[in-house]
């Protein structure tokens, strides 16, 4: 098992007609939220969808499946400590 040496926070804002049963955001969604954020920030390509996609796999995020589409939990997305530690603030 590796150690996590280095952990990125992000917040993120969500419009809530992007969010399944109201609470859940798509992975694909939140990778293209991500993809902008290191354009804007001038971050290394795919910096944070890497660590995001690896946490992903080694299930640190709280995620449901349905109809094939992974969604994240926007209210208690953390399951365990991530190299990407993930935040949302809902918007109307």
């Amino acid at each position: 098992m590796r150690t996590i040496k280095d952990i990125s926070e992000i917040t993120l804002p969500v419009k809530k007609d992007l969010l399944f049963e109201g609470k859940y955001l798509g992975v694909q969604a939140l990778s293209e939220m991500l993809r902008s954020t290191e354009e804007r920030e001038n971050l290394g390509y795919k910096k944070l969808r890497n660590k995001m996609y690896n946490s992903l796999g080694a299930d640190k995020y709280n995620t449901i499946k349905r109809f094939g589409i992974t969604f994240i939990d926007v209210e208690k997305p953390m399951k365990n400590t991530a190299s990407l530690k993930l935040a949302f603030v809902k918007e109307d």
